[in-house]
Order: structure tokens, then sequence, then C-alpha cells
């Protein structure tokens, strides 16, 4: 994943993701501005950046634990049915 949201090989991308990297943008252009010392100059985008792909990695595990669950449903109700079917035919 390159930041803006759109990956190296291919697949979705989309304009809102892309508002990241516009923001970072604007915020590095933005520093020296605020006549900051050049360890903060260059240390915030860093933080900026480690922050945003700490809060995608929390949200993409969320994401990946709802789907865990609803297939672990989908699996539990195919028992289900599968065993009502059983007692059905015997």
């Amino acid at each position: 994943m390159v930041l803006g949201g759109a990956s190296i090989y291919g697949g979705r991308g989309s304009a809102i993701r892309a508002i990241g990297a516009l923001l970072l943008t604007e915020r590095t252009v933005a520093l020296p501005f605020l006549q900051l010392c050049d360890r903060l100059q260059f240390g915030l985008p860093g933080a900026f950046v480690l922050v945003a792909a700490a809060t995608y990695a929390r949200l993409a595990g969320s994401d990946r634990q709802a789907r865990a669950a609803v297939e672990r449903g989908a699996r539990e109700a195919r028992a289900r049915i599968a065993e009502r079917l059983n007692r059905a035919r015997g």
C-alpha cells in the first residue's frame, strides 16, 4: 500500500484515501512557515505516517475479525441445517 490509497500492484484505491496524502503534503509544506527546528520539521511528518499506519492496521484488524465472525456464523448455520436434514431423512 502506498500512502494515498493506491496499491502498487493494482486493485482498489479511492479519492477518500488520497485525502490522507494531500493532508500530509499540506502539513509538510506548512511546517517551515511555523519556523520549527529542523528536527521537528522532519520528525512530525514521520509521526503522522506512523499514526496513520497504526490506525489503518487497527481498523483492518477489526475488519478481519468481523469477517471471521461472519464466516464462523455461516459455518455453524450450515452445520445446523445439515443436522436437521439428517434427522428428517433418518
